[in-house]
């Protein structure tokens, strides 16, 4: 059962997910304002059990425990994120598993921090650097929201300045410059770890893949995800007409030698 989740039933302080016409995440003893809903009082779920349905406003939500599929859509945005397909294979690429030791550059809005926390869990951490506190306090607003802020450690601070942690497995980059922290990550990974940054322009994949080459990774690669749903059907299965193209380009590289 999903770590936020103890038991069937839902208790004071349990992070949920309320199912209908669309997911909204709640902690439970909280309020919670949701657009589209107000504000609710989370309180009337203490007591219910997964699958129990309840009746906001005029609609009915049937209660989940959260995915990360749920929080990823739910979260409260300041700034673009690392879409749902390039986290997961930002974490495929990086081997992200639990009891990884992963350093971020750029917490952003927090998703990607996120998808992080949630594969490194329950012996695992997230060491995650940003130069803006205002970026900061939405991201941990957002952690905090489902439950995974014992797993992240945020400083607000320049990655491209110094990473203090060492023999990490995993360093990912999601800021503009990210050639200019490849160093930094070389000398923070384990033997065998890998450096990932994702950018939005060729331009900036180019500069990111030589700056990488130079200071000693292998097997540089850079990707491109397409996503396209597809409609299914009966009898008139078709693709779906709101494909999500172009998002950013991922950028790895592993550190082969001490």
């Amino acid at each position: 059962m999903h770590e936020m989740v103890s038991a069937r039933r839902v208790g004071k302080g349990c992070v949920v997910a309320l199912f209908g016409d669309r997911v909204y995440v709640v902690r439970v003893g909280e309020l919670a304002k949701i657009k589209g809903l107000g504000v609710i009082n989370t309180s009337m779920l203490e007591g219910k059990e997964f699958g129990d349905r309840v009746k906001i406003g005029e609609k009915e939500y049937t209660i989940l425990p959260p995915s990360i599929q749920d929080m990823y859509s739910s979260l409260q945005r300041k700034s673009q994120i690392i879409t749902a397909k390039d986290a997961a294979f930002i974490a495929y690429l990086c081997d992200i598993r639990p009891g990884s030791l992963v350093v971020e550059g750029g917490i952003g809005t927090g998703a990607m921090c996120i998808y992080l926390a949630a594969h490194v869990r329950p012996d695992g951490m997230v060491y995650s650097y940003d130069i803006r506190k205002d970026m900061i306090d939405v991201a941990m607003a957002n952690i905090k929201r489902y439950g995974l802020e014992k797993y992240v450690v945020v400083k607000n601070a320049d990655i491209t300045t110094g990473i203090d942690e060492k023999d990490v497995d995993a360093v990912v980059l999601d800021i503009p410059e990210p050639w200019s922290a490849v160093d930094k990550a070389y000398a923070s990974l384990r033997t065998g770890g890998y450096l990932c940054s994702y950018v939005p322009t060729m331009n900036q994949a180019e500069d990111c893949a030589d700056a990488m080459r130079e200071v000693g990774f292998c097997d540089v690669k850079c990707y491109e995800l397409l996503l396209r749903e597809i409609v299914a059907r009966k009898g008139r299965t078709r693709p779906s007409f709101d494909m999500l193209g172009h998002t950013g380009y991922i950028i790895t590289g592993r550190k082969i030698s001490p």
